[in-house]
């Protein structure tokens, strides 16, 4: 097995492209291996971006807390015992802003990372995920803590890998 923890803390594997909707799961790095957090929903690929409905491309990225903005505020009124910031996904070319939150579709994602529990095919569909906000909560106390730890203790950023198990689209028209 390959050993990702000389890259990164976390691993997004992205294992289904449909026409509106990326399908992945989202893993921590541990001593012992690779630990299944959430399955993931991120907006389709798409070879030029297009605002608000574009991936990030595969590569690794810094992690980062951002206590600024209204996912912010929306968060931190709705966790507000174990909020401390948004987790943001930093220094990705062609974006701004890409967090880590809640939602259950593509049409809840300009970018960012989506953490669900369950999960619908994307193919013939457009992909749903459920019990997101659970995902969430547990995501959230995982990531937060690896983020402030890494950045602190070990004086660097921490990074997330995205990697790309698919080709680019697949999917029908209606």
């Amino acid at each position: 097995m390959f050993d990702f923890s000389n890259y990164a803390e976390f691993v997004v594997m992205r294992h289904s492209n449909g026409m509106k909707s990326t399908l992945g799961n989202l893993f921590k790095i541990t001593k012992l291996g690779m630990l299944w957090l959430s399955h993931t929903i991120e907006d389709p690929y798409q070879s030029e971006k297009k605002r608000g409905n574009t991936r990030i491309p595969a590569g690794i990225y810094d992690l980062g807390i951002r206590k600024v903005g209204g996912f912010h505020t929306r968060y931190k009124r709705r966790y507000p015992e174990m909020h401390k910031g948004m987790i943001e996904i930093m220094d990705v070319p062609n974006f701004k802003y890409v967090l880590v939150h809640s939602g259950n579709t593509h049409h809840d994602t300009a970018g960012c990372l989506l953490t669900t529990w369950t999960q619908e095919e994307n193919i013939v569909k457009e992909g749903f995920g459920g019990r997101s906000r659970d995902a969430y909560k547990f995501v959230y106390q995982q990531m937060i803590h690896t983020v402030r730890r890494v950045n602190t203790v070990r004086q660097r950023k921490c990074k997330i890998l995205y990697i790309d198990l698919c080709r680019e689209k697949f999917g029908f028209k209606k």
